[in-house]
């Protein structure tokens, strides 16, 4: 048994010099930035001087701009009665309004990689930092997607729209012609952050190796939430070499074997973690968290690395 560990502890040592595929963003959208305030113009142009829309797919009879609270008041301000219909960049698909949140002048963001922390010099008091955020109508909003060809991790930067209550998101994606939920995650109440934070960092992992489509969505009364910035990173196989050779293939946290064979699961130190015979596939139980591991079948030993 000693002999079999350092066997395994060797192996993994061995395969921690590989290199490990590096995940890239298949999709990032901050509703900060000067594209998307100039697609918001775009598509919601307001009407003419005889009060007709120049879209009539936009209700809105005024020109899209960015909305300014009162200065030293903490009212939100929201540019309502948004488009629905067109696609924004030919992507995205939005069911609620932009708003901006009064009285937070040195929010900042609480993530590496969030670029929202800017001051919108058009339509905003001199120094304050007021980043532009989505927010879903209550039972019916929604941020449509269309088909990306694969999806790993969604990150969301995030407020929620009261200061006591907690409230809740929906991700779903599109399947046999229907919306169905992967997972409704809470959202924390405004009250929960710490000072001076614009948002919570909300991660979900989707583990899709193939083409889906997507929407966040909030669905019940709860109190509204607005989303700053979406991130989608691209699937990527993380740290199996060459996983067939050793019998099996993995997609996230799933194992997939060509014929039943028993599945071992050792950690760093080759103690064994997790054993089970399988005829076909083996979801990996979140108890053994993350990190790497060896697994071994009949076929042989390989590492993987889970996330």
């Amino acid at each position: 048994m000693k002999t079999k560990k350092l066997f395994l502890a060797a192996a993994l040592i061995a395969g921690s010099y590989l290199t490990v595929s590096a995940q890239t963003l298949i999709l990032s959208e901050d509703f900060s930035t000067p594209e998307w305030q100039a697609e918001l113009l775009k598509l919601n142009p307001g009407a003419d001087e005889f009060g007709v829309l120049k879209n009539t797919n936009a209700p809105n009879i005024l020109p899209f701009a960015p909305p300014s609270p009162i200065e030293g008041t903490n009212k939100n301000a929201s540019y309502n009665n948004m488009n629905v219909t067109d696609l924004y960049f030919g992507k995205y698909k939005l069911n609620g309004d932009m708003e901006t949140i009064g009285g937070i002048g040195s929010d900042v963001c609480v993530a590496d990689g969030g670029n929202h922390n800017v001051s919108i010099p058009a339509g905003f008091y001199a120094g304050q930092m007021l980043p532009l955020g989505f927010r879903m109508f209550k039972t019916t909003g929604f941020l449509e997607l269309l088909e990306i060809a694969s999806a790993d991790s969604i990150i969301l930067h995030i407020r929620g729209g009261n200061d006591s209550k907690v409230t809740q998101l929906t991700l779903q994606k599109w399947e046999s012609d229907a919306w169905t939920t992967i997972v409704n995650l809470p959202v924390l109440n405004r009250g929960a952050f710490f000072a001076n934070n614009v948002d919570e960092i909300i991660k979900y992992k989707i583990a899709s190796s193939t083409p889906v489509k997507l929407r966040i969505a909030h669905l019940d009364t709860q109190p509204y939430f607005q989303i700053y910035q979406i991130d989608i990173q691209e699937f990527a196989p993380s740290g199996v070499q060459n996983p067939e050779a050793a019998g099996f293939k993995q997609t996230g946290r799933k194992l997939v074997v060509n014929e039943p064979t028993k599945i071992s699961i050792y950690n760093t130190v080759g103690g064994l973690m997790f054993e089970k015979s399988v005829t076909s596939e083996l979801e990996i139980p979140a108890s053994l968290g993350n990190g790497v591991f060896m697994v071994k079948t009949s076929k042989g030993n390989q590492k993987i690395f889970l996330n």
